[in-house]
C-alpha cells in the first residue's frame, strides 16, 4: 500500500479576510501499488478530481508545494506535461509548482502530516 497526503488552503482574496488564519483540509489516500500505479498524469487527474470536489476548480491560481519526489520532481519533461495539462484544463492565469530542497522535507506540512500517517501505519501493520 501506498499512501498520499495533499493538503488545500484557500487564500483570501480580500483585505480584511487576511488576519484570519486560512481553512485547511487534508485529503489522504490508501493506493494499490500494483494496480493503482503512481505516475504523474494519475497524480494530476487525482488533483483535479480533489479540486472539483472542493469547489476550488474556478481559482485564477494553483500553487502546488511538492516534496521533489520522483513522481513531483518538476524537472522531469513527463511531470512538466502532467503540470501544463493541469494548467490548460483549469484555465489557470497562474501556476506555480515548488518543491524542497532536498533532505529538507521537514520544511514540506504535508510531509510532517505523513510522519503522523506512518507512525499510525507502522504500529496497524498497513506498511508503506
Amino acid at each position: 500500500m501506498k499512501k498520499n497526503a495533499q493538503k488545500f488552503a484557500e487564500i483570501f482574496d480580500t483585505f480584511e479576510n487576511l488576519r484570519k488564519f486560512p481553512p485547511q483540509k487534508v485529503r489522504i489516500r490508501l493506493k494499490d501499488s500494483i494496480f493503482q500505479p503512481s505516475l504523474p498524469f494519475r497524480h494530476a487527474t487525482e488533483l483535479y478530481n480533489i479540486l472539483l470536489e472542493e469547489g476550488l476548480s474556478n481559482k485564477p491560481i494553483l500553487y502546488l508545494y511538492t516534496d521533489g519526489g520522483p513522481n513531483y520532481r518538476c524537472t522531469y519533461t513527463r511531470i512538466q506535461l502532467s503540470y501544463i495539462c493541469l494548467f490548460l484544463v483549469l484555465d489557470l492565469d497562474y501556476f506555480v509548482a515548488v518543491q524542497t530542497p532536498p533532505q529538507h522535507s521537514w520544511k514540506n506540512p504535508v510531509e510532517r502530516i505523513m510522519l503522523i500517517l506512518n507512525l499510525q501505519c507502522g504500529t496497524s501493520k498497513i506498511g508503506t
